[in-house]
């Protein structure tokens, strides 16, 4: 048990920023979490975050959940950046949606995440983990991970993202399926993929089964390659030399094949998939828009610049006080 008393030097803070040294992180490295923990604690900030480990930053949501009168200490106007991007047990033991972080947005807080996909591995002490896979992202936060280690290039930073202040684009490679518009979702920047899907050659509905394009040309190549020597015997038959015959027997078999496709089969035109969301912000209380879990920089991260650590603390603030 938690005890009631707590130091007052942490539970009134607003800004905090989630670090715990006995605890591991996943696609951040130790060195861009050092980065942007001096940057975002720095007093040079016009907004100083302070740092929290697990065990504060339990008892800080705890306190701003409690009813209070005084309304100055609650979730609303509050930030919680998360340096390391395995979530620790001790503020999420399971991946229902009843969890700690859950409630803290579901009451107007915001949470800034980067590197993995969010709860995708929940942290242990000592420096372990337990795999929760999709189940920990679409449990708590009701959306489904998409896996592109081969993106065609880097995301689109659309419109609301550049207000939120991401302006350095990246190779996205932990996307979302779920596409902004919908559910308190916006997308702040989308990526393409490498890899196709499946185009599919299928028939009207009540005609045949669906059937993919290498059953359709293995069906015409086997047809082909039974016709192809009775007509050939055919053509000398009455005559005509075998290059002839095959040109005509080609123009035959194609034109058939031609008018199958046009009027019994049509093509997906499906050969990528759509755009996938990168980076983006869930807001889990109407009552407070910009609130939210906001995701951004779905990629591996070694380093951060400058730019990158202003880019993250500009996030963080957009129209936060404007709840």
């Amino acid at each position: 048990m938690i005890n009631d008393h707590v130091n007052p030097h942490y539970v009134n803070e607003k800004y905090v920023v989630y670090y715990d040294e006995n605890y591991h992180q996943s696609w951040i490295y130790p060195e861009a979490t050092k980065q942007l923990i001096e940057y975002f604690t720095s007093e040079d900030r016009i907004h100083k975050f302070t740092k929290l480990n697990a065990d504060d930053l339990l008892i800080w949501i705890m306190e701003r959940l409690k009813p209070k009168k005084d309304r100055n200490v609650n979730c609303i106007n509050t930030v919680i950046v998360f340096s390391q991007d395995m979530v620790p047990d001790k503020i999420a033991p399971d991946f229902s949606p009843s969890v700690i972080l859950r409630k803290y947005l579901d009451n107007g807080g915001r949470i800034v995440w980067i590197g993995d996909i969010p709860f995708w591995r929940q942290g242990k002490v000592k420096k372990k983990h337990v795999e929760w896979n999709v189940g920990g992202i679409f449990s708590i936060l009701g959306l489904n991970p998409d896996f592109n280690y081969s993106p065609k290039g880097k995301v689109t930073i659309t419109q609301l993202g550049l207000e939120y202040g991401l302006k350095t684009p990246w190779y996205g490679s932990r996307p979302i399926q779920e596409k902004g518009g919908s559910d308190g979702l916006k997308d702040l920047a989308t990526t393409y993929v490498n890899y196709p899907k499946e185009p599919k050659i299928i028939k009207p509905k009540g005609v045949a089964p669906e059937v993919t394009i290498e059953t359709f040309v293995s069906k015409a190549s086997n047809l082909w390659n039974l016709l192809l020597p009775i007509f050939i015997a055919f053509g000398s038959y009455i005559g005509l030399e075998q290059n002839i015959t095959i040109t005509i027997i080609s123009f035959i078999v194609t034109g058939i094949i031609v008018y199958i496709f046009r009027n019994y089969f049509k093509i997906k035109e499906l050969v990528y998939p759509d755009k996938y969301t990168s980076a983006w912000i869930k807001n889990f209380n109407l009552k407070y828009p910009f609130s939210g879990f906001i995701r951004i920089w779905d990629r591996q991260i070694y380093y951060l610049n400058e730019e990158e650590l202003k880019e993250i603390y500009d996030v963080a603030f957009y129209k936060l006080h404007e709840n």
